[in-house]
């Protein structure tokens, strides 16, 4: 069903914004993680994917200008408390910030997945911070 909505959509505008101060977070971020990488060759490279992210009820101006914040993203998401991120522009439309013109926003990111534990379909409601992990756990892409 996301296949047939997203295709009737019209893209109406793209706009870029970065905020400096929390790029310099990320870019500080994007360096701890090469460096801790660096120790295990199954991690060569930080993890950065563009991911696409919807709102809900939250403007994506506040967004840019704050930041995203775990502690007041979904708490009953499919893995538990936190931010959601999808590759599908057309599932986060479910989650898109409506204007009262009714056109829709979404928001494309540039995100550090770290050392992923893949869960698969098994639901995980209860999660509020991520798992421990060894130092040797071998990263999952999806």
């Amino acid at each position: 069903i996301y296949k047939v909505v997203w295709a009737r959509a019209q893209l109406l505008r793209v706009q870029v914004v970065a905020n400096r101060r929390l790029y310099r977070r990320y870019q500080v971020s994007f360096l701890d993680q090469l460096e801790q990488n660096a120790q295990n060759p199954a991690l060569a490279c930080a993890p950065e994917l563009q991911l696409f992210h919807g709102t809900r009820m939250t403007p994506p101006r506040v967004v840019y200008r704050e930041g995203l914040d775990h502690r007041v993203g979904q708490t009953s998401g499919f893995y538990g408390a936190g931010t959601y991120f999808s590759e599908s522009p057309a599932y986060c439309d479910h989650f898109a910030y409506r204007l009262p013109s009714g056109h829709r926003q979404i928001m494309l990111c540039a995100v550090l997945t770290g050392n992923a534990k893949e869960y698969g379909m098994e639901r995980k409601r209860d999660l509020r911070r991520p798992p421990r992990r060894r130092s040797s756990a071998r990263p999952t892409t999806r």
